[in-house]
Formats: C-alpha cells, structure tokens, sequence
C-alpha cells in the first residue's frame, strides 16, 4: 500500500514539473485541436497533449495552439487535481468497483462536454468491469484541416 502511494506522489510531481515546462505545441500535429471550455477530461486530454509535444518539433505555433496553450498553463493545478483523484482510486483490473468509479467520474465530464456515453459491460465470466464508451457527433470546425 505505502508503495503505491509513494508511486502516486512520485507521479503526481513528474505531472507538475512536466507542466511548468509547456512548450509551445508543434503545427499540424493534431489539426482538431479542442479548445476546452470547462475542466473534465478534455481538459485533461489537452494538457496531455501539450506535455507530449517535443521541442523538436515545435515551430510557429497557431492562434489556436497558443489559446490551448494558455488554457491548460492556467488551469494546470486544476487537472492534476481531477488526475491525482483518478488515480487515487483503487482501480486495478480485478476491482470492477473502482474501474466502474473511474468511468463514472470521466463519463460525467465527457457528458458535460456533449458526448454521449454507455457503458459497455463484458461477460460476467470475465470478472471485469467493462468499457466506457464515448462518442460525439459533428462536422469539423470551420479553419481546420
């Protein structure tokens, strides 16, 4: 037990130094870049997203990248906030209780954000939990590529 909090703590601190160090995001990586407009796992993706994005390919960022940039540098402490309370439940393979928390937690953030979620149940011999499913319809923003 004391193991896996001290994996935790240790993550959670890799998460944040990671997230002072945001760099601007590469051009055309992800031409769909998501503004998010509340917290949730959007949120969660987009720092994600940025934290991923290597110097190497960064060039002259986009408008768009730098409002994406600047959403996920103000709230930072916000997401690894929702982060640090994901991880913090006891949700391995075998817990079906703490897989289906975790689910419910992300699903009422992708609901907020317009998805439509289910729930994907697996066959009870399998002892496991199942799968969140979420899905979202529309046509591209207007200016992508």
């Amino acid at each position: 037990m004391r193991d896996a909090t001290a994996r935790r703590k240790r993550w959670i601190g890799e998460f944040r130094t990671r997230s002072a160090a945001l760099t601007d995001p590469p051009v055309g990586r992800y031409p769909h870049a998501m503004i998010p407009a509340r917290a949730g796992a959007t949120g969660l993706l987009a720092t994600a997203w940025l934290l991923a994005a290597s110097p190497a390919e960064s060039q002259t960022a986009r408008p768009i990248e730098l409002q994406l940039k600047r959403w996920a540098e103000t709230h930072a402490d916000e997401q690894t906030a929702t982060l640090e309370r994901l991880v913090n439940i006891q949700s391995g393979t075998m817990n079906t209780a703490g897989v289906r928390a975790v689910g419910a937690a992300i699903r009422k953030s992708l609901d907020s954000l317009g998805f439509t979620t289910s729930w994907i149940d697996l066959p009870p011999e399998l002892k496991r939990a199942g799968h969140l499913y979420a899905e979202r319809k529309g046509g591209r923003a207007s200016g992508s590529s």
